[in-house]
């Protein structure tokens, strides 16, 4: 069924400098992944497709996932969109969205005249 939908795990870390989001998508392809961020909503789906091997060995049985995803997380407003980056290695779908330094309150001199 072209239209299931499956649920991949997934890993979000806030560090101090950087929001890390992990992906396991086992069996996919980046070609097959798409991420888009609009208004510090970033937002990764795809979709794997059931191999036609599987049909054409008789197979009737499979706990393996297939179909659609998709799937958003909500970052904090100091990020660096023209900043993001991703990877993929071994099944692992890796997001690194930077933030930007927190600005310190600039102390200033007064002159007493």
């Amino acid at each position: 069924n072209k239209n299931t939908t499956w649920a991949p795990q997934f890993e979000v870390r806030e560090i101090d400098d950087s929001y890390q989001i992990f992906a396991e998508l086992p069996g996919m392809s980046k070609k097959q992944i798409d991420i888009e961020i609009s208004d510090n909503l970033i937002t990764i789906s795809g979709e794997k497709d059931k191999s036609d091997d599987n049909k054409s060995n008789g197979y009737n049985f499979s706990k393996l996932s297939y179909g659609k995803f998709s799937r958003s997380f909500r970052l904090s407003e100091d990020i660096l969109p023209d900043k993001i980056s991703a990877k993929m290695k071994d099944g692992i779908l890796a997001i690194f969205v930077p933030r930007m330094e927190p600005v310190k309150p600039e102390s200033k001199k007064i002159a007493i005249k």
